[in-house]
């Protein structure tokens, strides 16, 4: 009787919180953070009346892109999806999307729960929420400042996957993650890359993937990428470019797999996903007259890297951009750069640190301007009246954000 007191009482306080909040600005995570400030267990509260499965999508890279993947494969499916795509994947973002959508959750609308969650607040959020299914990506070098050493994001993966009740579905390329599987109470199945060359995805301690009759294999062909489970086989077909991507494709079909409904087979989710559009700043093209933008965002070595390694086709004008938020540069002077031949611009506030850096790579830099909305200016003044035209823009996540907002795009609007 006290917990439901206190839930009412904080879900409250949280609505009204998110109500003020909503006058002043973006309030998506406001009404949460003030719930399980008065209340600790509100989510565990909230759980009782959650009548729908979970899904947990986590990993150190790809977590947005995943969880899009498989929101729009659940939906072509016939599920009606609870989804945190415009909130935090912490521990506040998740409570304050339970108070938004709490008359909907309570009147039955949503038939499944997909959420991206944060590794440094997923154990907590899964002792209260207990997922029936989760997919983790990767462990990769991230935030050093934040995480620390890969080892110990492993072992928050280790503290939340007990929680996960029926099925499990992990990067057998990850020998950290592989690791995890024995002892689970979950089902546990995988998906990777069948065969070699998986030295090249970033990995912390990649290995070769073993072979498994319940896997999701991505194999590379000579015009992309092919999917397949046993027997079963299907053309993979995503919405940007890389192998990084395929991959988190092959995850998204894997959980769908298990966790939907309909239990679609492994074509129909493959046809699914070749509609799928790119996640905001995931290779997404933005077109100002003749010019066309295309935005990939980075965050940590992993992903820079894999997104250079990816970006083949030729670029008019090439730029990475470094903001002031990203605490340490210092893994920049660990990427490979020769792929792009050339920059054409560096900017952000720590534009000083990459154009040293690919100075010592050996790579070209053409002007330097720490205002990203001024590159893209120029950019945009000069070629969109002319003749068609591609240029490449490598961003961290404030570049951008300032970036997409000079197009008149908000966060979670796609071009």
């Amino acid at each position: 009787m006290a917990d439901q007191l206190m839930f009412w009482a904080s879900k409250f306080a949280g609505s009204l919180a998110t109500l003020v909040g909503s006058w002043f600005g973006n309030a998506s995570v406001i009404g949460g953070r003030v719930a399980l400030k008065i209340f600790p267990g509100f989510l565990r509260v909230a759980r009782k009346r959650i009548k729908f499965p979970i899904v947990f999508v986590m990993g150190s890279n790809g977590k947005t892109t995943t969880s899009k993947y498989l929101v729009e494969l659940a939906e072509a499916e016939g599920e009606t999806v609870l989804n945190n795509s415009a909130g935090s994947n912490m521990k506040t973002g998740i409570a304050a999307m339970v108070i938004r959508d709490w008359a909907n959750i309570i009147r039955g609308k949503y038939s499944l729960g997909i959420f991206e969650i944060d590794e440094a607040y997923a154990a907590s959020i899964a002792k209260d929420l207990a997922p029936e299914h989760a997919v983790v990506l990767n462990v990769q070098i991230d935030q050093i400042y934040r995480l620390h050493e890969p080892e110990r994001v492993a072992d928050m993966f280790a503290r939340t996957l007990p929680f996960v009740t029926k099925t499990v579905v992990l990067n057998g390329n990850d020998s950290m993650l592989v690791s995890l599987a024995a002892g689970l109470k979950a089902s546990v199945s995988f998906f990777g890359l069948a065969g070699t060359g998986v030295k090249n995805l970033g990995l912390f301690q990649p290995i070769e993937l073993a072979p498994s009759s319940s896997a999701v294999l991505v194999s590379e062909v000579t015009d992309g990428y092919s999917v397949a489970r046993g027997a079963e086989e299907a053309e993979l077909k995503v919405p940007s470019a890389g192998l990084h991507f395929a991959l988190n494709g092959s995850a998204a079909i894997a959980v769908g797999l298990n966790a939907f409904a309909s239990k679609p087979d492994l074509a129909t989710l493959a046809e699914s996903l070749a509609s799928s559009k790119p996640a905001f700043g995931r290779g997404e093209i933005i077109a100002s007259g003749n010019a066309r933008f295309d935005l990939i965002l980075f965050k940590n070595r992993p992903s820079l890297q894999l997104n250079i390694n990816a970006a083949t086709t030729p670029a008019d004008t090439i730029v990475l951009a470094f903001d002031e938020y990203s605490q340490d540069p210092s893994w920049l002077f660990a990427i490979d750069y020769s792929p792009l031949g050339k920059v054409d611009w560096v900017s952000g506030e720590k534009a000083d640190f990459l154009e040293l850096a690919l100075e010592y790579a050996g790579v070209p830099v053409t002007a330097r301007n720490e205002k990203i909305k001024e590159v893209v200016a120029a950019i945009d003044a000069k070629y969109r009246d002319a003749e068609p035209s591609f240029h490449r823009l490598f961003l961290d996540y404030d570049q951008m954000m300032a970036t997409r907002e000079y197009f008149g795009l908000k966060m979670g609007e796609t071009a």
